[in-house]
């Protein structure tokens, strides 16, 4: 039902180059199994599937740091086993990565941030903390401010549709220092919460 309702919208929107998914439960650690498997594969691969039933040339996808589709579920006596980071999680992450790159795109691309700043679902007082210490953490463990994840995310993606690849591009992930990177490279002022910097 969700692929024929993501093909429904794409349909009544007309010719689309490029999808965005950021799907994901928010806490996942107050999830369930099963809405957090529903939520964070199997609703963004029906989003997928349609799109590219569509024709749309472009896919990315937000995923997470440590994404990984052979990781092993985890917990502590039944407890936190869908908690962010878990094996759970990072294995939905890697497994939606890879059911992307099997639709064979013309490009696609999969974002893995550490810490997000700027949505409700992350604590205030990581929030508060992350900005201060980025400095002094390698770039794998770097937060990523919402807004400039996004403007990323669209510069990608405008890069990607101008090269136009005679064949499927094999799926980019950014992660660590390539994303770190690609922050640098967005050519316009980015930024939230009343700070505004630019990468210049």
């Amino acid at each position: 039902h969700a692929q024929g309702e993501a093909a429904d919208v794409l349909g009544e929107v007309g010719p689309v180059s490029a999808a965005f998914n950021t799907m994901g439960v928010g806490a996942a650690s107050k999830a369930t199994k099963e809405e957090l498997s529903r939520v964070d594969l199997e609703l963004p691969t029906a989003f997928a599937t349609a799109a590219r039933a569509a024709e749309v040339k472009h896919f990315s996808t937000l995923t997470s740091a440590g994404a990984d589709k052979d990781a092993k579920p985890g917990g502590f006596f039944g407890y936190f086993e869908t908690i962010a980071g878990g094996g759970l999680y990072l294995s939905l992450k890697g497994k939606l990565e890879a059911n992307i790159a099997a639709l064979k795109f013309e490009s696609s691309a999969a974002f893995r941030p550490a810490g997000l700043i700027g949505t409700p679902h992350t604590p205030a007082f990581i929030a508060w903390l992350n900005p201060k210490v980025d400095g002094f953490l390698p770039d794998q463990f770097k937060s990523s401010n919402i807004n400039t994840l996004a403007a990323a995310m669209v510069c990608q993606a405008e890069k990607d549709l101008a090269e136009k690849p005679e064949t499927p591009k094999e799926m980019e992930i950014f992660e660590g220092k390539a994303l770190q990177d690609l922050y640098k490279k967005i050519p316009f002022t980015h930024g939230s919460l009343g700070a505004r910097h630019s990468t210049e």
